[in-house]
């Protein structure tokens, strides 16, 4: 009885050490997110020339992800997966689903990034769960540069290593015009800059950015990064701004932008949608301005059921919540390991 509950013990000790040692941001100089905190974070992975280029999106409807242009420039099909915290553990939350059509921006400019916007419209819905639900369009009259502060989410790289559960930082939006007149950026009339000594890295391409003014929508994606800017080495994030593309998110899709719930159809009408080209998988033709790719294959569906699909917001409140883990989260946490740690000590007695 002692040498196994001696041996239990080794065994927790244990997997904490290998998690201690895993890399520490994707978000550089964030913190790790609580699990299903931000359960409209989706990621996936696209061919670019002999490697994978890594990218997040945001899921605004159930079979709808938004996202950057320069994120699936020239892709084929793309998995998506959703529910997930670590990238290197399963838990059963993780949910993964293929793309069906892809539409990036006619005037997408893969040199400057200008309307560096894109949608992936997946082959089937997601199941909606605790770990999988999406997040609203923000309102016209949102204008990010009014906020103080964004949240920024991914699994980014720092130092040249991948974080392995998600990570969120607060970074301090910076103001349009003083960002314009740096040198080294140049900032198109859809986009606005970050600057902080923390913030994405070029790996959470695509991902959003929550602002302080709206916290229950997403009013950024990630576009670019330019690290060591300034004396102090700040990171300088360039984001599409949302509110400027509700009109062509709302043209290229059949849901209403301000109310991502609603559920979408299966296909995407080329011919309804004047600016927009469909590039068929199985026909190549393309018909008018919107670069839309539509791939076949197969979708993985969770088994889990689906619960109460009403819309899911972050928060009620207009100030960013504190980088450091709140008290009960952090109570949350050390009760759920003291409880799994008593059972199973009670399974050994």
């Amino acid at each position: 009885m002692n040498q196994t509950l001696v041996l239990a013990i080794a065994l927790c000790i244990a997997s904490s050490a290998i998690a201690s040692k895993l890399p520490e941001t994707l978000i550089v100089g964030g913190e790790e997110a609580t699990k299903n905190q931000f359960p409209y974070l989706v990621r996936f992975w696209v061919p670019a020339e002999e490697t994978l280029r890594f990218c997040t999106g945001t899921l605004i409807a159930l079979d709808l992800v938004l996202t950057s242009a320069s994120c699936v420039e020239n892709a084929g099909e793309i998995i998506v997966t959703a529910g997930d915290h670590s990238i290197t553990e399963v838990d059963g939350t993780e949910q993964s689903m293929t793309s069906k059509i892809i539409i990036s921006h006619e005037n997408f400019n893969s040199a400057n990034r200008d309307n560096d916007i894109a949608l992936i419209k997946l082959s089937g819905k997601f199941a909606q769960t605790e770990a999988v639900k999406t997040i609203t369009l923000p309102t016209a009259i949102l204008n990010p540069d009014e906020s103080e502060y964004g949240i920024a989410l991914g699994w980014g790289a720092a130092g040249g290593a991948r974080a392995d559960k998600l990570q969120r930082a607060n970074i301090r939006i910076f103001d349009s015009a003083q960002c314009e007149a740096l040198p080294i950026v140049e900032v198109g009339e859809g986009d606005f800059c970050t600057l902080d000594t923390k913030g994405g890295s070029q790996s959470d391409n695509g991902g959003p950015l929550i602002c302080s003014e709206m916290l229950w929508a997403v009013c950024g994606i990630m576009s670019n990064s330019i690290p060591e800017v300034g004396q102090d080495n700040s990171i300088l994030g360039v984001y599409v701004k949302v509110p400027n593309y509700l009109e062509w998110i709302s043209t290229n899709t059949p849901i209403d932008p301000t109310d991502p719930s609603t559920s979408t159809t299966t296909e995407t009408s080329s011919s309804s949608t004047e600016a927009s080209s469909t590039t068929d998988a199985s026909s190549s033709s393309t018909e008018a301005s919107t670069s839309t790719t539509e791939t076949t294959g197969s979708s993985t569906e969770a088994s889990s059921s689906t619960t109460d699909s009403s819309e899911t917001t972050t928060s009620g409140t207009s100030s960013i919540p504190p980088e450091s883990t709140t008290e009960a989260g952090s109570a949350n946490l050390a009760a759920g390991f003291l409880l799994t740690f008593v059972s199973v000590l009670f399974v050994l007695y």
